[in-house]
């Protein structure tokens, strides 16, 4: 497996956060999307990237503003 960066934490962490407002488990978004539990488990440690498609299944499902997943503030 990858090792995480911190643009793939920020990520992680923004998925957690709003998978979690929802209520729902990280099963419960694996199922959503099609997609395996350890993927989403993956994505939230920040050790895997969503492929482009599924960054845009993630915001429209979870709800995030494209800019909170999009915009690395580590180059700002």
């Amino acid at each position: 497996m990858s090792e995480a960066t911190p643009m793939r934490r920020k990520w992680g962490q923004t998925i957690r956060r709003y998978r979690r407002f929802l209520d729902w488990t990280q099963e419960d978004l694996a199922q959503k999307l099609g997609v395996s539990t350890a993927a989403v488990t993956g994505w939230e440690r920040g050790v895997r990237t969503p492929s482009p498609d599924m960054i845009v299944r993630l915001v429209r499902l979870l709800g995030i503003p494209p800019e909170e997943l999009l915009v690395d503030e580590s180059v700002a």
